[in-house]
């Protein structure tokens, strides 16, 4: 027949048929016919089989990490850095309970919980023991080291000033007016946003203390409640929002204890503000911690308030003592460290002279006041704890003079030998100051934000 068509014959052909079934890890292999094989029945034609579909490795997309699944890493890494901290217990006693008292006693932190009782404790509302190793118990311990377990929330930092409540500053006017505009403040930049309210179900309970406090009789200046990191309750220790994962329940896991007396109280809220000195004093000047003398209520960068809440005149600061080198700089008054940092310092006895500069009242009083107001809605603390967390760390506005506007930064990223409210050109950042101007080519100014 071929010799007839004139087709060249064409050998018998030799293939291997591999057929992958539509399972996972399960595949047939046929091997491949060789001439010795008998032929194919009759009326089959030697074809390839029709083709399978065959398994194909597809590429998901994975979906990123929702926030709630990175929670427990988040309150892991947050309490890790408190390890091998000194550290004092706060609002941890029960004024009922006859047990030993602990409130005050001084130790270090040995160990956070894992990342899995992180987890456990956001899922059930409770909170995240820390293993602390009190001084006492390590003097008259035998064998290995007695650590007992507390909240983040009855901690705060062995040398931080602690228990002292701030001074009434505000007059009954001015906490009404102040509290108002704070609220206002709050309205106009959260008022949309619902994931606020998702994220944080106990501002909205703030709100609308406020408002109940601006209209009532007593007003602002009879208003009192709890500060965040106060005191609470046991028998009500977990937590009751909606969201156990939202960034109100992780600051409540995380955030340490209240350094003042644990109340909440708007007529304090100036204590420590140049501007409002204490009611029960003369109301035309501040009196320094350090050397006694009036300090005026516009004293601008001739006064300085540190966030102890003690307040000196710039003199007094620039000429204190310089602890040594690799020692933090403190308070001359409570020798509270200060977080200042020493990183362009060329000359130690520079420091304290660019501390005074740093924490220099180049700022208007009445805005901190407002400023503390709106943080109280948005996190619930105190004065006290205001000033020792939020404010110590120096934030500034910087205009680049680039007609984009202000941003935020950190008062520790520029030279400590920069003045407030001083434009610098780019020049200036190089010949004075030695560094590279970066971005900063057009100018730069930086003053205090709150």
């Amino acid at each position: 027949e071929n010799l007839q068509t004139g087709r060249r014959a064409r050998p018998p052909r030799r293939r291997l048929e591999t057929f992958v079934a539509n399972r996972p890890n399960r595949a047939r292999i046929e091997p491949a016919r060789t001439l010795e094989d008998p032929p194919p029945p009759t009326g089959t034609r030697d074809r390839i089989p029709p083709r399978r579909p065959r398994n194909r490795v597809t590429t998901r997309l994975m979906a990123p990490p929702s926030f709630a699944d990175q929670a427990p890493a988040i309150v892991h890494e947050n309490l890790q850095h408190m390890v091998g901290e000194r550290v004092r217990v706060v609002f941890f006693d029960d004024p009922t309970s006859s047990d030993e008292k602990l409130d005050g006693r001084l130790g270090e932190v040995m160990a956070v919980g894992s990342v899995e009782r992180c987890a456990e404790a956001i899922e059930s509302g409770t909170l995240v023991d820390i293993d602390v190793r009190l001084d006492d118990d390590a003097a008259h311990a035998e064998g290995e080291p007695v650590t007992r377990k507390f909240p983040a929330r009855c901690l705060i930092h062995a040398e931080h000033r602690h228990g002292e409540p701030g001074a009434e500053t505000v007059t009954p006017e001015d906490a009404r007016d102040l509290l108002a505009a704070a609220l206002e403040d709050h309205n106009l930049r959260h008022h949309h946003d619902a994931e606020d309210e998702i994220q944080r179900p106990g501002l909205a309970a703030r709100r609308r203390d406020a408002r109940e406090c601006l209209e009532s009789t007593p007003g602002p200046a009879g208003f009192i409640c709890a500060c965040e990191g106060g005191p609470f309750n046991r028998a009500d220790v977990t937590w009751a929002g909606p969201n156990k994962a939202c960034v109100e329940a992780l600051q409540r896991l995380t955030e340490r204890g209240c350094v003042g007396d644990g109340i909440v109280r708007f007529h304090r809220f100036g204590d420590g503000v140049c501007g409002f000195p204490p009611l029960n004093g003369p109301r035309t000047h501040h009196a320094c911690s350090g050397c006694d003398r009036p300090v005026p209520l516009n004293a601008g960068s001739a006064a300085v308030a540190l966030p102890c809440r003690h307040l000196f005149c710039a003199e007094c600061v620039a000429t204190a003592q310089v602890p040594p080198h690799g020692f933090a700089y403190r308070c001359p008054e409570c020798e509270q460290p200060l977080p200042h940092s020493s990183e362009f310092e060329t000359d130690r006895a520079d420091g304290m002279r660019n501390v005074a500069r740093h924490f220099g009242c180049v700022y208007d009083g009445r805005e901190v006041v407002r400023a503390r107001y709106r943080e109280w809605i948005a996190n619930g603390r105190c004065e006290c704890c205001q000033a020792t967390y939020s404010e110590s760390g120096l934030g500034v506005w910087v205009d680049c003079s680039d007609g984009t506007g202000d941003v935020e930064a950190d008062r520790g990223d520029f030279h400590p030998e920069m003045e407030y409210d001083t434009r610098y050109t780019a020049k200036d950042l190089q010949r004075r100051f030695e560094t590279d101007p970066g971005e900063f080519m057009r100018g730069v100014t930086i003053r205090r934000r709150f």
